[in-house]
């Protein structure tokens, strides 16, 4: 292959990794529920868009039945929707999170985190409270989003221009937009305007924003990809407490992760397409320099990359094991490798490329004579749990007791076959972060086999 398509290589590698990103989160990007806010919002037809009377679950029963929609996500028709957002709906759905006249009361305080975020990453100044009590929600002529409050104590309009989809701007929109909130009773100190594009990439017409700052009007430019998803992690990841409204705990934090989630696709989408575009020009250039790659060779390329990822991740088990197993000798820990295949075998091994990592290798820890902790992987992932061990009339004696550690220690009862009592995949160690989790890991192996002999020794089951 041309050494001189390293580039184009690079590129491939980071539109893969986009893609993946994206297919990963595809399947949870809106609730199942027919009573789904997301749902009723973002995916309803054009002619219930503009009201909220119709009943969410009269609403969304209708579109499940329109479509045949059964409970895959996979199934739903949203191929346009995914290249070309349709911008009225999240600004419909931004407005029904933040406004504190909706039913689900939980608008005041998700309004409170918005202004937050806003000012620690200093789009709104921090000598104004910008409190979120006696604000207003609305979207009045051609506005997407417009937050007011004129409460005695602090007054201010907030002004949000939805630009999610990309779509070209309008002659003088955010003159016409700083007009007609004056008009509601704001001075030009008081009115914020915020351009809102998916990325930053996207830019408002310069004409329009000097215009407005020569009015005295304050101006920014926030990100879906930095600003709001800093908004919604931030309310996700912040813990429970009594400030919290009721519909915090029963649903509208479920609609706030489908929502991260789908803006999470979204932005890899784009830089997808983005990736898609930089490497046309890379084989545009190639051509010109007359080393264009041929058809066969792609081919190739394509076999060849799937081969090296093969190898790659077989070495980072390889090595992610061993360094879990110099961590548990160093506690002193009775552990060794073994294949899947050969459980009852110790293996050794010179280092992390050793071949047979290619397969399902297991590192186990030794718990009693029945049972090992053991943490492995293969191509599909990683796994942790509770391996058999010598005879099988004593595993079997055993069985319930290390089902329920089990289930109560790695939530899982999975396995029970030939070589296991239990096991579950663990989908959060990927391949990216592995290596950073090898601590993480040998203490849990650890804590697991500590649990699992003290309830042997409980339940008399060993002297």
């Amino acid at each position: 292959m041309n050494a001189n398509l390293s580039s184009v290589l690079d590129i491939l590698s980071d539109a893969e990794a986009a893609r993946m990103e994206g297919c990963r989160r595809v399947c949870r990007l809106l609730p199942f529920e027919p009573t789904s806010v997301i749902l009723h919002i973002l995916v309803e037809n054009e002619k219930r868009l503009g009201a909220f009377d119709t009943p969410l679950l009269e609403s969304a029963t209708k579109i499940i039945e329109d479509h045949k929609i059964q409970r895959n996500i996979t199934d739903w028709p949203f191929e346009h929707f995914w290249d070309n957002p349709y911008e009225p709906r999240h600004s419909k759905l931004l407005a029904y999170f933040l406004n504190p006249d909706e039913d689900h009361r939980c608008g005041t305080f998700l309004l409170g985190q918005l202004f937050d975020v806003l000012k620690a990453l200093h789009v709104l100044p921090n000598d104004h409270e910008f409190l979120s009590d006696h604000c207003r929600v609305s979207q009045p002529e051609f506005i997407d989003l417009l937050i007011e409050r004129d409460w005695e104590d602090e007054q201010f309009a907030i002004i949000i221009e939805n630009k999610i989809n990309w779509a070209r701007d309008q002659d003088k929109q955010l003159q016409r937009y700083v007009t007609s909130v004056m008009k509601r009773g704001f001075g030009v100190k008081q009115i914020y305007v915020l351009y809102l594009p998916l990325t930053s990439h996207k830019n408002p017409d310069p004409n329009d924003v000097d215009a407005i700052r020569k009015l005295g009007v304050n101006y920014e430019k926030i990100t879906f990809e930095t600003h709001i998803r800093n908004w919604l992690e931030s309310v996700l990841h912040s813990k429970p407490n009594l400030e919290w409204p009721a519909a915090m705990q029963s649903g509208m934090r479920d609609n706030l992760s489908h929502y991260l989630n789908l803006i999470r696709f979204l932005i890899n989408k784009q830089k997808e397409l983005k990736m898609n575009h930089e490497l046309l020009k890379q084989l545009e250039q190639a051509e010109k320099e007359n080393r264009l790659p041929t058809w066969s060779q792609a081919e190739s390329l394509q076999k060849s990359a799937g081969e090296l990822k093969q190898c790659l991740e077989s070495a980072l088990r390889g090595k992610l094991l061993i360094e879990i197993e110099s961590i548990l000798q160093g506690k002193q820990e009775d552990v060794w490798l073994c294949m899947e295949s050969e459980p009852t075998e110790k293996i050794v091994v010179a280092n992390a490329y050793d071949e047979r990592f290619g397969d399902s290798v297991d590192l186990c820890v030794h718990a009693d004579e029945c049972v090992n902790v053991c943490f492995g992987g293969n191509n599909d992932g990683f796994w942790i749990g509770y391996m058999r061990s010598g005879s099988p009339d004593k595993q079997k004696r055993l069985e319930p007791l290390i089902e329920s550690e089990a289930e109560a220690r790695i939530k899982s009862t999975e396995g029970n076959d030939q070589t296991w009592f239990a096991w579950v995949w663990r989908k959060e160690i990927t391949y990216d972060n592995c290596m950073n989790n090898a601590s993480r890991l040998a203490e849990m192996l650890v804590e697991m086999r500590k649990s699992l002999v003290d309830r042997l020794k409980k339940k008399s089951v060993r002297p």
